[in-house]
């Protein structure tokens, strides 16, 4: 019996300890915010300038009602691009 006893205690040592765990690598998933482009539309063409329009030469040679109504056009197609952008960026976040 004595022979056995160092036996019977290792065995009982063996039993007596955690078990091990085993760990495996799963995939997760992981939701990343991307950036996106924001034009939902075809955009569109900003109107000229008024000094790419006209030459110096040709807007001296206009009278100030001519130049009232250039300009004044002028203004509602800045505001037309204006809405027009708006529209066609209106989806984006």
């Amino acid at each position: 019996m004595k022979r056995f006893s160092p036996l019977l205690m290792l065995l009982v040592a063996g039993c007596a300890t955690t078990p091990q765990v085993i760990y495996r690598n799963r995939p997760v998933e992981v939701k990343v915010p991307v950036a996106q482009p924001c034009v939902a539309g075809v955009r569109p063409t900003a109107p000229l300038p008024l000094n790419k329009q006209y030459t110096a030469d040709q807007w001296k040679g206009l009278d100030t009602k001519q130049k009232a109504a250039i300009v004044s056009r002028h203004a509602l197609d800045l505001k037309t691009y204006g809405e027009n952008v708006n529209g066609a960026t209106a989806a984006c976040p």
